[in-house]
């Protein structure tokens, strides 16, 4: 956590000159990608996450968006999708049977 806050300090601060923005944010991207290859999905969510959440004016819209969520989850945890792969559908059966 100390590096997240260490990062969005170094962010805020960090001034570049207009015209080389987009190459600035392409190789904050380039890093990002990097970073990720060697995390799980939990990790990365954990990291995004904690990113928006650092931001006070973010908290109230990132609490309605995982309210959503939620709720959707709720309701698609009971049904397979029959675009998903069989492998898929064979794991969300076995899990359910375990229920």
């Amino acid at each position: 956590m100390q590096q997240l806050e260490r990062e969005f300090r170094r962010a805020r601060t960090m001034v570049t000159p207009s015209t080389r923005w987009p190459l600035s944010l392409l190789m904050k991207l380039e890093g990002y990608l990097v970073r990720r290859t060697c995390m799980d999905t939990e990790q990365v969510l954990r990291e995004l996450l904690g990113r928006l959440l650092l931001v006070a004016e973010n908290r109230s819209w990132v609490d309605e968006v995982l309210q959503v969520v939620k709720e959707r989850w709720a309701v698609q945890q009971d049904r397979v999708d029959p675009h998903h792969r069989p492998e898929y559908v064979q794991f969300i059966n076995s899990s359910q049977k375990e229920r």
